[in-house]
């Protein structure tokens, strides 16, 4: 498996996302090419808590603007994002029980490598046309989220402290 890049077409010209997007790509290069060579359970287990938390707030932004701006295929969307959540979620249920962590890693890498590369350039693409068309000024800022860095990891969280769906 190569290393996550943001290529340009990936790109949805809306700053918040497309910055989630690499924070992605980063934390999934970390875990996937960690320092010390190989993956351990601590890496995988820490990557996919992340992931739970990625997906809650990264697609609850990106829901709050499909909906701000009417996009006609929110309820399909959600239905992707739900779906990659409870695979998520699936995977650190497993995980926490496993004795091995071969086929795991390798469901981590399919999700980073293959099933979020494709939604960006597929369904993230269609409402990031959607939504610059709607909009009357650059699409750069979601409301309700603010930067917060705990420690190494930044992510973003709502303003009113609720994470998760």
């Amino acid at each position: 498996m190569k290393r996550l890049e943001l290529t340009d077409d990936m790109l949805t010209g809306i700053t918040e996302i497309d910055n989630q997007h690499r924070e992605l790509f980063a934390f999934g290069n970390a875990v996937l090419f960690p320092a010390e060579g190989k993956a351990t359970k601590n890496n995988i287990i820490t990557a996919l808590l992340f992931l739970i938390n990625y997906v809650d707030e990264h697609f609850s932004a990106e829901e709050r603007l499909m909906k701000y701006y009417g996009y006609d295929r929110l309820n399909r969307h959600q239905k992707q994002h739900q779906r990659l959540h409870a695979e998520v979620v699936e995977l650190h249920r497993r995980a926490m029980n496993a004795n091995t962590f071969d086929g795991l890693l390798s469901e981590l890498q399919y999700l980073f490598g293959d099933w979020y590369v494709y939604h960006i350039k597929e369904w993230d693409q269609s409402y990031a046309l959607f939504l610059q068309s709607r909009a009357d000024h650059d699409v750069t800022i979601i409301p309700g989220l603010k930067y917060v860095d705990d420690s190494e990891v930044k992510f973003l969280k709502p303003e009113n402290g609720h994470i998760g769906r």
